[in-house]
């Protein structure tokens, strides 16, 4: 399992320049937190692993990024969620169904033992019939986790999720991680700073990704 990003660059829609020439190669599964102050490019590159830029957000990109041994560029819409995950800073971003059993189970085609599997996994079974705006942030964010996990992608990648979050739920989060790493996930944490990456992780600084 690999993640290799070779001289990425990405422009916003009027051409400035957003992120320039990241090279970066994450060579097996494991834990990895990405750190850098705000507005240096994090966002940007976590939109660019995923595939969100150029699928969902028409910026120009250049360069390769590549996971598991396939092209980001070369897979479609559909399969992004099957190789790359994501938890944005904002969970409201992601919440789009009434109830948490449909917002877990929407990627599965509302697959119920499937759902209630990822669920106790995460713990949040009791939730499931909860209607999603009366969800806590961090339950949100377990919402958002639990949705990506469904479909097993080979990448998760957390942006800004640890730093907002209370002790409890930021503890769950990340034992579940960790044991997910174990068993072949590459999980990228981004934060501010370098304090705010869990132990246990490789720590990155975002500066010394640019080639």
């Amino acid at each position: 399992m690999t993640l290799f990003l070779n001289n990425v660059s990405v422009s916003s829609n009027d051409g400035t320049p957003l992120i320039k020439n990241i090279t970066c190669s994450l060579p097996m599964a494991g834990m990895y937190g990405i750190y850098g102050p705000g507005g240096c490019g994090k966002t940007t590159l976590a939109y660019a692993i995923s595939g969100i830029i150029p699928k969902f957000l028409d910026y120009e990109i250049s360069g390769t990024v590549k996971t598991a041994d396939r092209d980001m560029a070369k897979i479609s819409k559909h399969e992004i969620g099957k190789v790359v995950g994501i938890v944005f800073q904002n969970p409201d971003y992601q919440i789009f169904f009434h109830s948490v059993d449909l917002e877990i189970g929407f990627p599965i085609s509302f697959d119920s033992k499937k759902v209630n599997d990822i669920a106790d996994t995460l713990g949040i079974s009791h939730l499931l019939n909860r209607p999603s705006d009366q969800l806590s942030y961090g339950e949100k964010k377990l919402v958002i986790l639990a949705s990506n996990l469904t479909l097993s992608p080979k990448v998760i990648i957390l942006d800004e999720v640890f730093s907002s979050l209370d002790e409890k739920y930021g503890q769950r989060i990340f034992t579940l991680l960790q044991a997910l790493s174990q068993k072949g996930l590459i999980v990228i944490i981004i934060e501010n700073t370098r304090g705010k990456i869990p132990l246990g992780c490789i720590k990155i600084p975002f500066s010394e990704l640019k080639k």
